[in-house]
């Protein structure tokens, strides 16, 4: 659980590194995931901690159990470009890892195609990753 809740630190202090996050402006944060952005783990969900550490941004929370990057691929226009935050994060692959139904360039296509669609939106993308081996 140690390891978790340092994850979990670790990833905070890269969103407060963020150029304003931490100042007055309130920002908006989509959290993009699975399950585990969802319902969360040992430690809960992540998008709530957010909001404990981030008071005054408004973080959304948009984890759907079960999904994967071809599923945030398909709602990303819906989910987070529509509705124009200032960060995403992008917490998808748990799932792609465990049933090994697609080839990593297939997996990377999905990823690459959500990086990209940020940047004319100027929409920051803040990866996180579910497991070290993807």
């Amino acid at each position: 659980m140690a390891f978790k809740k340092n994850s979990l630190f670790v990833f905070l202090a890269n969103l407060l590194s963020i150029p304003g996050c931490s100042r007055k402006k309130p920002r908006t944060i989509v959290c993009l995931g699975d399950s585990l952005t969802a319902c969360g783990g040992l430690v809960g969900k992540y998008p709530d901690y957010l909001q404990q550490q981030l008071p005054g941004h408004f973080i959304i929370n948009k984890g759907i159990g079960g999904d994967t990057l071809a599923g945030g691929r398909k709602r990303f226009e819906k989910d987070v470009l529509q509705r124009q935050p200032d960060i995403v994060v992008i917490a998808l692959g748990a799932n792609d890892y465990w049933q090994m139904k697609r080839s990593i360039s297939e997996l990377t296509d999905d990823l690459e195609y959500m990086v990209k669609k940020c940047a004319p939106a100027r929409i920051l993308p803040e990866l996180k990753k579910a497991l070290t081996r993807l």
